[in-house]
């Protein structure tokens, strides 16, 4: 087993390679492999639909964000203070204080208070949403 990894790793790192080497020939062929299949219609369709969706869903999704950020600035403010936090690195995600599950995510009781959190996972995040009583005597984190 450990033979056919060792195989498989040499070629990908082969393929990275030539990739590496040979950048804008490979470029130019993927280019001319999209345009060929943009040129049967059925395909151009099912692009142009997909493209037309990705981009109503963006725009959706940014005029939700300046809705919220009107109707909640210091809820806003403290998701991205933490959101900040976990991309620099100085805060790393704990297991949910009530199953111990990994990856959790930050639930904020206050957001007032914004680097006080509690790290629930998503059914128990979704519950303390509904039910405030869930997180009674469990500790929360204080981030500094």
């Amino acid at each position: 087993m450990s033979d056919t990894l060792s195989i498989h790793e040499r070629r990908l790192a082969k393929a990275r390679e030539y990739k590496v080497k040979h950048r804008e020939a490979v470029l130019a062929k993927n280019r001319e492999y999209n345009r060929n299949r943009l040129a049967d219609p059925v395909r151009k369709a099912a692009y142009l639909e997909q493209t037309k969706r990705s981009k109503a869903k963006l725009e959706y999704k940014e005029k939700w964000h300046q809705y919220d950020k009107e109707r909640d600035p210091v809820k806003v403010a403290a998701r991205n203070k933490i959101r900040g936090l976990i991309s620099d690195g100085r805060l790393i995600r704990g297991k949910c204080v009530i199953c111990d599950k990994p990856e959790a995510q930050a639930h904020h009781e206050d957001y007032s208070k914004p680097f006080e959190i509690y790290w629930l996972c998503p059914s128990h995040h979704n519950e303390a949403h509904k039910d405030s009583s869930l997180l009674h005597g469990k500790e929360s984190t204080t981030v500094k």
